[in-house]
């Protein structure tokens, strides 16, 4: 939710950003972030649990998209995703939005595997699981009108 004062009707389901984020710039952003990768830059450390011993995520689907103004809309599509990955990709976009990192520093902040580069890691009002695919993965969810993952970081 991107305004300088939170809405009460959004305020349990949305993240409050007080300044508007650059929605073309969050989108130029998107499509570095998708194939299969290593994601650990992206991955929040867990206390007192052990580590994923694999950080090797494969991103198939990365939107952001103004769904009633001023909220944006996220939504993402992977095989799995590692601890606090998603909301730090949204995190990520933001900053990306606020002319904090410029897109072109994706590709050096997934290689460099540091959590330090990355944005901060968005909170988790505003982030619904839409749904799991278990078997028969079908990638061609848009012609069925399916969403996977839905971070509806209002304007992280």
């Amino acid at each position: 939710y991107c305004n300088p004062i939170h809405h009460p009707q959004h305020y349990l389901h949305s993240w409050h950003v007080p300044k508007d984020l650059s929605l073309d710039l969050m989108q130029q952003a998107s499509p570095l972030f998708l194939g299969t990768k290593d994601f650990s830059s992206l991955q929040t450390a867990q206390q007192g649990r052990s580590a994923t011993k694999s950080k090797e995520c494969t991103l198939w689907h990365l939107s952001c998209r103004r769904i009633a103004p001023p909220m944006i809309e996220i939504v993402m599509i992977a095989d799995r995703f590692l601890y606090k990955m998603a909301r730090t990709l949204v995190g990520t976009l933001a900053c990306i939005g606020q002319h904090k990192i410029v897109p072109s520093d994706i590709l050096r902040l997934l290689s460099s595997r540091d959590r330090t580069l990355a944005g901060m890691t968005a909170p988790a009002c505003g982030l619904f699981l839409h749904q799991i695919f278990y078997e028969n993965l079908n990638l061609d969810y848009t012609a069925r009108g399916l969403k996977v993952g839905i971070m509806s970081e209002r304007c992280p």
